[in-house]
């Protein structure tokens, strides 16, 4: 899909790779050297756990960072781009774009600590644990701010 994006904007994506990485923080991403774009990668661990919906709207999300250049990040310029490929226009991801039970299958495997909610069943896995003093709270429970009552629990996973 990504190819058939480039190939109708006219856009010689001959010396761009597509691979598989090994980023767990990104679902996708593009990688530049000099302002060219080399790499469009896909995470192994992620990608896979997107609804269909969502990882066709992260395919889109990632040709218009190629299309627009690198000195463009989520600006009024690339979102116009996603927009105009049929993307939602929304720079980052959401935990509902997730089929949660295959994203917590491959949190448990992968990820040395779970942070999880006791108040609803929000779970977010990292391979590092958080700084002592660091605190995070349930983003589901309470959304855009911080509340001691719903304070993230750690676990270790291996």
């Amino acid at each position: 899909m990504a190819k058939d994006l480039l190939d109708q904007n006219a856009y010689d994506y001959s010396d761009i790779t597509f691979q598989e990485g090994a980023t767990k923080r990104a679902v996708a991403r593009v990688k530049y050297r000099q302002g060219k774009c080399l790499v469009i990668e896909f995470s192994k661990y992620l990608f896979p756990c997107l609804h269909e919906e969502h990882a066709i709207d992260t395919i889109r999300h990632e040709v218009a960072h190629i299309l627009v250049g690198s000195g463009n990040g989520h600006n009024n310029i690339w979102k116009n781009k996603f927009l105009e490929l049929g993307g939602s226009g929304r720079a980052t991801s959401s935990s509902t774009e997730f089929d949660e039970k295959r994203l917590k299958e491959v949190m448990k495997k992968n990820w040395k600590w779970t942070y999880y909610c006791t108040s609803c069943d929000f779970e977010v896995g990292r391979a590092r644990r958080l700084n002592k003093g660091s605190r995070g709270s349930c983003p589901r429970c309470c959304p855009g701010r911080f509340n001691d009552k719903y304070l993230l629990k750690v676990k270790q996973n291996y």
